[in-house]
Formats: structure tokens, C-alpha cells, sequence
């Protein structure tokens, strides 16, 4: 657990942090160049033919255990620590997410398998303590925000979250799972979100959520005012944690911020 002694603090800035102007979805190649640099390049299987284990035939197949089995072997990639693996992101994210109809994938093993893909590369980051391009951790934080109520799937979207929170500012990893879940009409998915933000400040601390703490308390007393129960429910769990671990400073900081009343409501 990442203790936190502080209600509110600066943010800092993450050593090494991607330069402006490689951060951007935008900015990222087209898929032909992708694929042309990734075969310059020379990932074991690469350009083999399918029924050989080719990484670029199986993510172009409609067969999903053979797009299940190239996404995990470069999850393999990722973890064996190639001293090529970092310049490869940018093209290999490309690749995975044209031929995944950017990242919907309705299987839950290939989405098992996406997901496991996202830790992967977020994983290599924390080693070398360096912040993940904007790209991959907003895309890997849509993907897990929408798989956490899929009970098959919940471990290994927890557990990307987790990894983004490890590499990035907790707070503003927090902030983009709140605008994700907006998008979200599901109740299973807002009270599973609920579920984890409340494992996130036990784990990571309330303190971590630093200057986003007014718009995340906002958000959750409006999910206080769902008619789902169980979504109102994990709402108030959350707020109970925010005041068990915070105490004075957490009450202070609702009076600063003219939410008392709200709080006292529930």
C-alpha cells in the first residue's frame, strides 16, 4: 500500500515522460508503416504464415484463438524486455488495435488476452520508471473500465488499472476512469468501477487522488442518487473509506468545497 499523508498536493512530474508530440493518437504511423518498421525490425514470428504461428497473419484472422494467440505473444514480447521492445510501441499498438476494430473485442478470451497485452507493455514502463505514452493508457484504461463487471474478465482489468496507476499520476488515471464510465450506461459497470475506486484508495491511499479529489467526490455523490441500490451502495462505500482514512482533513475539505450537505444527505 502506497501511503499518503496529505489531503491535497501538487502533482509531480513522472521522470522520463513522453515528449509532447508523441503523445497523441493522432500522431501515431499509418497501419502500412506500422507493419513495414515492425518487419524492419525483426519480432521473432513476425511475418510467418499463419498456420506457423505468425504474429501479422493472426491478428488479421477472423479465427479468434489464432488473434488470441498473436496478442500473447506479444504480451511475451513485452515481458522478455527486448532492448527493441519501447520503439516498436507506437507501431505495434497500430497493428493491434486496426486489427482488433480498436480494441472491441467481444471474445473474452482475446479481451483477456488485450488486456493482459496493455499490462504487459505498462509493466516495462515500471521498470524503467518512465511514464507510458497518453496513447496506451488511455486506451488501456476505456478497455478496462469496460470489461470490470464481466466477472471472467475483473482480475485482469483490475490489475491493468493498477498497472497504469503504478506508471502514471493516480489521479488522472482516476479522472479518465470516470470519464470512461460516463460513456457507460450499465449498472453493473458504474457499481463495478465504485467497487475498484474503493480498492484503489485502500491500496494506493485516498491522499493519492490529489487535486482530482473534488470532481471524483462529485461524481461519486451523483452515483449516490442512482436508483440501482447495489450502484448507490458501492457509492457510499467509497465515501466511507474517503473519511476512514482521511479524517479531519477529508471533513475540512468538504466544507471548503460547499459538498457538506450532499455528504450529510447520505
Amino acid at each position: 500500500k502506497v501511503k499518503a499523508v496529505t489531503l491535497l498536493r501538487s502533482s509531480e512530474p513522472t521522470k522520463n515522460a513522453t515528449p509532447v508530440g508523441l503523445d497523441s493518437e493522432a500522431q501515431l504511423p499509418s497501419l502500412e508503416d506500422s507493419i513495414e518498421y515492425i518487419s524492419a525490425i525483426g519480432i521473432p514470428q513476425w511475418s510467418d504464415d499463419v498456420d506457423d504461428g505468425g504474429i501479422l497473419a493472426g491478428l488479421k484472422s477472423s479465427n479468434w484463438k489464432q488473434r488470441m494467440g498473436a496478442i500473447n505473444k506479444l504480451t511475451f514480447y513485452y515481458d522478455s524486455g527486448d532492448e527493441h521492445a519501447f520503439s516498436t510501441i507506437p507501431s505495434i499498438f497500430v497493428c493491434v488495435r486496426d486489427c482488433t476494430k480498436g480494441f472491441k473485442e467481444s471474445n473474452f478470451n482475446v479481451a483477456r488476452s488485450l488486456l493482459e497485452f496493455f499490462s504487459a507493455i505498462l509493466g516495462a514502463h515500471t521498470t524503467i520508471k518512465k511514464s507510458p505514452e497518453t496513447f496506451v493508457s488511455n486506451a488501456a484504461t476505456r478497455l478496462a473500465v469496460e470489461k470490470l463487471n464481466d466477472k471472467k474478465l475483473y482480475e485482469s482489468a483490475s490489475t491493468c488499472l493498477f498497472s497504469i496507476c503504478q506508471v502514471k499520476e493516480p489521479h488522472i488515471t482516476i479522472s479518465h476512469c470516470v470519464k470512461a464510465i460516463n460513456g457507460l450506461k450499465s449498472p453493473l459497470a458504474h457499481e463495478a468501477l465504485l467497487n475498484w475506486l474503493k480498492l484503489f484508495c485502500v491500496n494506493f491511499g485516498a491522499a493519492a487522488l490529489s487535486n482530482y479529489m473534488q470532481d471524483m467526490l462529485t461524481w461519486v455523490l451523483k452515483e449516490c442518487d442512482e436508483k440501482n441500490i447495489k450502484v448507490k451502495n458501492a457509492a457510499i462505500d467509497v465515501i466511507g473509506e474517503l473519511h476512514s482514512q482521511l479524517g479531519p482533513p477529508f471533513e475540512a475539505f468538504v466544507k471548503s468545497k460547499d459538498m457538506q450537505t450532499s455528504i450529510m444527505a447520505i
